[in-house]
């Protein structure tokens, strides 16, 4: 089965996943060196980590929704950020030749370039936890055949979530607040959570064949 770099981060979709993304390069590459020889890399990874910290300083920065904050963040992405993701995303091709289990060790996904021959994704488990007020910090290190995962939060008691094949479903008893987020990363943070509040949290992996079974619940107080 050949397997290419999943090119998930190229369309912007939320900066805290350029940033998780940028860091697991990072941290993963370097821990395999079998598999991605130093030697070889397309830059230093001194040289990948200030790109990094720089964009994570225009990241925070634009937090506040300045619009020339926001600007400077976007131009950094386009001009600098994105074609350095772009010149390792080449490298794990090449040393990976198609085989997407070293890809998976890069801190990348993998995408099938033959026929699609997806099956529908196992099921994934869940770990999180809060440690600064409204958010939720979660990661799943199953492997797993997907690059798009949709999280549910509810408030503990509030809904039963049930599942056939591709359809979830909500049941809520009272009026409440429902939390879905789509993202292509197993390991990251949801923010703007109402604090003090007990949560129930699930994932579920999709892909092309539909949606795998929805973890098992686990439950988090919201700092």
């Amino acid at each position: 089965m050949l397997a290419q770099v999943f090119h998930s981060y190229r369309p912007f979709v939320e900066a805290n996943d350029d940033v998780m993304l940028s860091a697991d390069l990072q941290t993963d590459i370097a821990a395999h060196t079998t598999q991605f020889p130093p030697a070889d890399y397309p830059m230093t990874m001194a040289a990948f980590k200030t790109v990094h910290d720089d964009y994570v300083i225009l990241v925070n920065v634009a937090k506040g929704g300045d619009a020339a904050a926001v600007a400077a963040r976007n131009q950094y992405r386009t001009t600098t950020w994105l074609p350095a993701v772009e010149k390792w995303a080449d490298f794990v091709n090449i040393k990976a030749a198609g085989d997407p289990s070293i890809i998976l060790l890069s801190g990348f996904h993998a995408t099938k370039t033959t026929a699609d021959a997806s099956v529908v994704p196992v099921q994934m488990t869940l770990n999180g936890n809060s440690t600064a007020p409204g958010q939720f910090n979660y990661e799943s290190k199953t492997k797993v055949d997907s690059h798009i995962f949709t999280l549910i939060g509810t408030i503990a008691g509030d809904v039963d979530i049930s599942q056939d094949g591709n359809k979830i479903m909500l049941h809520a008893n009272k009026d409440t607040v429902i939390t879905l987020v789509n993202t292509n990363n197993k390991k990251g943070t949801v923010t703007g959570l109402t604090s003090k509040k007990d949560m129930d949290w699930t994932i579920v992996p999709r892909n092309p064949a539909g949606s795998g079974p929805k973890s098992p619940s686990i439950n988090i107080v919201i700092q």
